[in-house]
């Protein structure tokens, strides 16, 4: 046991102390668990802490959501402490809340000497800068705040949601006031022109300030609503669990017949599931769109397949589904396992169709309707058309059917136009999610064939959608990342990228 932590106890603590660690030595030994040293030096620190204070904290707070906590006692704990700081407000966003908030909030309190003035640094998701979920947070912690630090353009942690991270400064100033001309409240940290050198966790800190500069954050975009109304755009169907609904292997049987293998699921409440075998109507498979499969102006080539129970004619049949002895044998799976909330649906076709997600889709395929699709969640908007009726879409993705393929074609290309790129991140409220924020925050203008530089748009998606296909049909078999990556970089050396942001200049002039 640490010195320090000896000497700050009384007797009779010290002859306790003594007892947990030998507890904790034997432990270690017969069970080959050195996890046990983690866990006693990290219930101790924190009591320590609140005991001495201090006059500064630097720190990473947790990223997780409060959905994120599995153990019901733990997370109703964290709940009631949500309450007691003012954070927790129930309804929807909810399960969103992130115990970063609570960490930073709570730690001001317990560790601070002098909570109301001493200076702190907390590394959060940018989302804590505008989404729904951190209102009340950014509320209750304007008293402290200085400055906010924004790290997107520098991206110091790598990949995944670590790229979309800011700093949240309290009570002082980061970098000291003289490094710009006036003080600012959001700043930008970026690598200098002309660096290309990534950073690293072993460079010195002197080698990382000649590497970036610390610049004034730029305001973002103008925002004001599209003509389009945001409830012309919808979500897919949820099609999961994917072990009960999508097939990995489909073999012809007699008649208008298949055995399907179902999909093992990765999630954690079906992954316990191995994939089942069904027989079941030919008509019942249906190609599926997701945002995996979903690249800048192309879908992928071969698309996964979904078990959707449909007639001969082309119609949802979920409520005669059971009879397919098939179904029934998923439909008995889904009730035996499901979760038993208020909201579960109770049978595996309400399921399917929750929330109208599959019913408003086409399913009659007609040569003049277009369906565009834009993914609800990612780094980069992308989008791209496919004939309406061809496929439903699934809950990772957005739909919309246009009146023709001109405006089809016209709203891909508005979507996936490279000036327009900041203004869709900056409409979301959310770390990553779109949703249908570009509809209520990019003044997006209705189609009209008659304006040349809508008809414009609409054809530079033709030339666009023939580069992009070439490029899916090269790396096939590569994931959406790499694939996007490689059609942007292709539009972007035969100058069509370029065509594209001169159009999308000329329609949305404030909008870079």
């Amino acid at each position: 046991v640490p010195r320090y932590i000896v000497k700050s106890l009384s007797a009779g603590a010290r002859q306790d102390l003594k007892e947990c660690r030998d507890v904790l030595e034997d432990a270690v030994e017969s069970e080959g668990n050195s996890v046990w040293t983690w866990y006693a030096v990290n219930r101790a620190a924190p009591h320590l802490l609140a005991e001495r204070k201090l006059d500064r904290i630097v720190a990473n707070p947790p990223w997780v959501g409060l959905a994120g906590i599995q153990e019901p006692s733990r997370k109703r704990s964290m709940e009631r402490l949500g309450q007691d700081l003012g954070l927790q407000a129930g309804g929807k966003q909810a399960p969103n809340l992130d115990i970063a908030t609570y960490f930073v909030l709570r730690a001001r309190e317990l560790y601070l000497s002098h909570p109301e003035v001493d200076p702190g640094v907390w590394i959060v998701k940018r989302s804590a800068l505008k989404a729904g979920h951190w209102k009340r947070f950014r509320t209750l912690h304007m008293r402290h705040l200085t400055q906010t630090v924004d790290l997107v353009e520098l991206q110091p942690f790598g990949g995944g949601d670590a790229r979309r991270c800011c700093l949240l400064v309290e009570h002082m100033e980061f970098p000291p006031s003289h490094a710009l001309r006036s003080r600012q409240a959001h700043l930008s940290v970026r690598l200098r022109p002309g660096k290309k050198q990534r950073l690293s966790s072993q460079l010195a800190w002197p080698s990382v300030r000649n590497l970036i500069e610390v610049v004034p954050a730029p305001p973002p975009p103008p925002q004001a609503p599209s003509a389009y109304s945001p409830e012309v755009f919808r979500r897919g169907a949820s099609v999961f669990p994917q072990v009960l609904l999508r097939a990995s292997k489909i073999e012809p049987q007699m008649g208008d017949r298949v055995r399907v293998k179902t999909q093992a699921s990765s999630r954690l409440q079906w992954r316990a599931v191995p994939p089942l075998q069904v027989e079941l109507p030919r008509c019942w498979i249906s190609k599926l769109h997701t945002s995996s499969d979903l690249y800048p102006f192309a879908t992928a080539e071969v698309l996964p397949r979904a078990i959707i129970p449909m007639d001969a004619m082309g119609e949802l049949a979920l409520d005669s589904a059971t009879e397919e002895s098939g179904w029934d044998a998923l439909d008995r799976v889904w009730r035996a396992r499901r979760s038993h909330g208020g909201n579960t649906p109770r049978t595996l076709a309400a399921r399917l169709d929750y929330g109208a997600g599959l019913s408003n889709q086409p399913r009659a395929m007609t040569p003049e309707r277009q369906m565009v699709l834009y993914p609800k969640a990612g780094d980069n908007m992308r989008a791209a058309r496919t004939w309406a009726g061809g496929g439903f879409a699934d809950e990772s993705l957005y739909w919309h059917v246009a009146c023709t393929k001109d405006e089809a074609g016209y709203l891909v290309s508005v979507l996936n136009a490279p000036y327009l790129r900041l203004a869709f991140r900056e409409a979301r409220t959310s770390g990553r999610n779109f949703d249908k924020s570009p509809w209520r925050n990019v003044p997006i203008p209705r189609f009209d064939p008659r304006d040349v530089r809508h008809m414009e748009l609409a054809n530079l998606c033709l030339e666009a959608e023939a580069i992009a296909r070439t490029v899916r049909d090269q790396y096939a078999g590569k994931g959406q990342v790499k694939v996007s990556k490689e059609i942007r970089e292709q539009l972007a050396r035969v100058g069509i990228s370029d065509r594209l942001d001169s159009a999308a200049a000329q329609l949305l002039p404030d909008q870079a």
